[in-house]
């Protein structure tokens, strides 16, 4: 017997990787915000499964560890730390085999033994960091970080310190998780900035 709601939550589908508890702890057409790294909400259980199936293939070992809840009328909140090996794929990119720790809270608004509509926040930050990766503009995707791809560049320059611009076309193979895996800078004119992405092209053998 669960303590609450979100014990059972993360206990049985997160822990246990039991995606088929959703369909019976959620109602049909639940409104999950911010659920992942983009912040886009999700409806309904389908919508959830495809999240959580896609997150948990990149860390198959989850373990998250409930901590205080507190309750009011129909909402339950909790407090919750993530622990976890990235040895999969299911984020976009291959595995680091690198482990990450973060914490978050959720809410959930609950409705006849269901939730009909919960609420996370969480470090999508931090446990980047720990990837070894870190958010570059709006809509580019992972980049390599900025300090790692610096200093593993093979020794050419590709950007001016004092004004930011940066050299096109650039390539690096750096050191990330259990491989080496060659990454291409490219630089754009964006409202008067030049903007920075570092992309993944392929894995080095």
């Amino acid at each position: 017997m669960y303590k609450t709601l979100l014990h059972e939550w993360f206990e049985e589908i997160w822990n246990k990787g039991d995606g088929a508890a959703a369909r019976r702890l959620m109602a049909p057409e639940a409104l999950i915000h911010n659920l992942a790294q983009d912040g886009e909400d999700s409806v309904g259980v389908a919508a959830f499964l495809d999240f959580f199936e896609k997150f948990r293939s990149a860390f198959p070992d989850t373990r998250i560890d409930v901590h205080e809840t507190a309750s009011e009328g129909d909402l339950i909140s909790g407090r919750w730390t993530f622990h976890a090996t990235q040895t999969g794929d299911g984020l976009g990119f291959p595995p680091t085999n690198l482990p990450v720790s973060f914490e978050g809270m959720s809410f959930a608004r609950i409705k006849e033994g269901r939730m009909v509509e919960g609420w996370n926040v969480w470090d999508a930050a931090g446990m980047r960091d720990q990837l070894g990766f870190t958010q570059s503009t709006p809509g580019s995707g992972l980049t390599v970080s900025e300090l790692q791809f610096q200093r593993e560049l093979n020794g050419a320059r590709t950007a001016d310190v004092e004004d930011g611009v940066q050299a096109e076309g650039a390539s690096a193979d750096l050191t990330v998780g259990d491989g080496r895996r060659r990454y291409s800078e490219q630089s754009r004119p964006e409202g008067g900035n030049r903007i920075r992405e570092v992309r993944m092209v392929q894995r080095v053998k």
